[in-house]
């Protein structure tokens, strides 16, 4: 597998950092009157669990999802032309998965609960392949209730979600993308390996309070390369392009590659960069411009469903408006 990357980086999300100011200043999405309070823009949940504030506190207009569904197809519409087919990870929010754990009182509010459903519905309508991976975890975890899937005190998935989002994603693939086989071999496994994470949410947190949540450790496996791994490298024809939930350390992309059989390339930043600019940093990049792939994998988050190119309170030096990044695609595939 081939990873460019800016190495292991924590990703404090901005929307964390600002969660107490402007992206509270909506109403927020609670069935009670009372708003549990945010320290930091972090939400104390139950069992040892934390929220970010952008994920339990933000309000949502679906219209704006429509608004960035629609620039997305666009994008997707570009990539097609030139005969690179996209597929599109829709990363499913964790309170969505683990609602159960939010402070009482908390409850999702009805177009929340919505959201991924139409995105689903948005992004699917051209014929795009978007594997429902809200419905995957959330089997993978009745599958295994002992088996935790995502960090309760981290923004991010752990492995064991990585993978199982994987398999979900490239049994679809397999059935739908039309991919042909490929000469050259997927990411094997070695032996697994317990790492400790670093909790980015409770680093958040005042130190009296942050010592209240220990860090997890986890099990990972380790992939190894083929012996020809540079003529592999060469020959990926399936990219993966998103944030710090497709970091190496995860685990997403080498169990793809398992999956399909074939070797998967990896861009990824964190969310910060944005989706739209992360694209665009792929199609400039010497991997797209050596080996055009047969498919993209791009990675959006839930929670940034409703945040268009433009957001400089989001994306900040990457914000764009969105006929830039519509030009930008064109431009770089030769459209």
């Amino acid at each position: 597998m081939r990873v460019l990357s800016p190495g292991e980086r924590l990703e404090l999300s901005r929307r964390s950092l600002l969660g107490g100011a402007a992206l509270l200043a909506g109403t927020p999405r609670l069935a009670s009157a009372a708003a549990p309070t945010a320290i930091n823009g972090v939400v104390i949940g139950k069992s040892g669990w934390l929220f970010a504030t952008w994920d339990v506190l933000h309000p949502v207009v679906p219209r704006l999802v429509t608004n960035v569904t629609s620039i997305m197809n666009e994008a997707i519409g570009i990539l097609k032309s030139k005969g690179i087919a996209t597929a599109v990870t829709l990363l499913p929010a964790r309170s969505r998965l683990y609602g159960e754990f939010l402070p009482d009182g908390l409850v999702l509010k009805p177009e929340v609960v919505a959201r991924y459903s139409q995105a689903l519905r948005e992004l699917r309508a051209p014929g795009t392949l978007v594997p429902d991976l809200a419905t995957a975890l959330a089997d993978a975890r009745r599958a295994q209730p002992q088996v935790p899937l995502f960090f309760k005190a981290d923004t991010h998935w752990m492995p064991a979600g990585a993978e199982a989002a994987a398999l979900a994603f490239a049994r679809e693939v397999i059935a739908k993308a039309g991919l042909p086989a490929s000469t050259q071999p997927g990411t094997q496994f070695g032996t697994p390996v317990e790492m400790e994470h670093v909790n980015d949410l409770a680093r958040l947190l005042p130190a009296p309070q942050r010592d209240q949540f220990p860090l997890q450790t986890y099990m990972f496996r380790p992939p190894v390369s083929a012996q020809d791994s540079l003529t592999e490298e060469d020959k990926a024809d399936v990219a993966v392009v998103g944030n710090s939930y497709m970091q190496p350390k995860y685990g997403f992309s080498p169990m793809l590659s398992y999956q399909l059989q074939r070797p998967v390339s990896l861009m990824w930043d964190v969310n910060q960069v944005g989706p739209y600019q992360m694209l665009l940093r792929y199609l400039a990049s010497d991997m797209f411009r050596q080996q055009r792939p047969k498919l993209i994998v791009w990675n959006i988050h839930e929670m940034d469903l409703e945040n268009e190119p433009s957001l400089t309170e989001i994306w900040g030096q990457n914000s764009m408006t969105a006929q830039s990044f519509i030009s930008e695609v064109r431009k770089r595939v030769g459209a």
